[in-house]
């Protein structure tokens, strides 16, 4: 690999004399020690770290001076980790016995949770029918008070100069698929920024955030009047229709609320598959005779 070439020609003489002083220092290491013939990159106390084993120090498609970073701060990191541990164990009383188990079980937790995971996943369904939706929503519906005011409507936001605005008002509160398919045309063409599917909920706020909208002093009483409205500015016209509401506190619609009950719902999934695998796989072994538990 190049950076492997990069590396060994920086090394060649910065960590290598760094590290061990000078050359007859290496080979007295290399034979005292009885190593292999392998490229020594880096040494710390009476532990080496070998050019062979940076393979996957420097992900694949990075070259040059970035591929020679990685690989350096691969190394100093080896470094530190070997310094660190031994400055541990003249410092700290350790029990070797303890950090083996904490490594076992640390081990044995990687496995297990690798393990479930990829079980999980080749089991696990993502579909979520609609009926299951409904029936969550209508079991749980205190869960969905809102925290702020959402609309279904429309919003545009229209340059002063842009043509033919005089007609917008009329497109924006009819129900024509004609006069919708003209309205899109003309933001196409003119709008800065628009939302008009007006069957799709939005929060209210982010809606009219940084238009004139913003500064209007009570939001409730506003969304209670619903329907056309036209705002402006320095350098534009904001017009807005409301098709229905719903305040903050009051219960969410279903469809506001559909994509995290979605969520929710697979979520229970993988908490059932998790536990049903654990339970199988302990009943299993039980009824095998797979293990047996010794009381003293």
């Amino acid at each position: 690999m190049d950076w492997k070439k990069n590396l060994f020609r920086v090394f060649n003489w910065l960590l290598l004399m760094v590290l061990f002083s000078s050359c007859e220092d290496l080979q007295f290491w290399q034979k005292s020690s009885k190593l292999p013939e392998r490229t020594v990159v880096a040494r710390a106390y009476d532990s080496f770290l070998y050019l062979d084993q940076m393979d996957g120090a420097v992900p694949p498609g990075i070259s040059g001076l970035d591929s020679v970073r990685l690989a350096e701060s691969f190394v100093r990191n080896w470094v530190v980790q070997q310094l660190m541990v031994r400055e541990a164990n003249a410092y700290l009383s350790v029990d070797m016995s303890e950090i083996d188990r904490l490594v076992q079980d640390y081990r044995y937790a990687l496995i297990s949770h690798e393990f479930q995971k990829q079980w999980i996943s080749d089991k696990l369904s993502q579909e979520v029918s609609r009926e299951e939706i409904e029936a969550y929503y209508d079991a749980y519906k205190s869960n969905f008070e809102l925290k702020q005011n959402i609309i279904r409507g429309k919003f545009l936001k229209i340059p002063k100069e842009a043509p033919r605005q005089e007609r917008l008002e009329g497109l924006l509160v009819s129900r024509l698929d004609k006069s919708h398919d003209e309205l899109k045309s003309y933001c196409l063409q003119f709008a800065t920024s628009y939302h008009i599917d007006d069957s799709v909920w939005i929060n209210f706020d982010d809606m009219i955030r940084q238009t004139p909208y913003a500064d209007i002093p009570g939001r409730v009483q506003f969304l209670r009047k619903g329907g056309y409205s036209k705002a402006e500015d320095e350098a534009f016209n904001y017009y807005l229709q409301i098709a229905e509401y719903k305040i903050a506190d009051e219960i969410s619609p279903l469809e506001f609320v559909e994509d995290n009950i979605k969520s929710i719902i697979v979520t229970q999934r993988r908490i059932e598959l998790a536990n049903s695998l654990e339970k199988d796989m302990y009943e299993k072994a039980k009824r095998n005779g797979d293990f047996e538990i010794i009381k003293p």
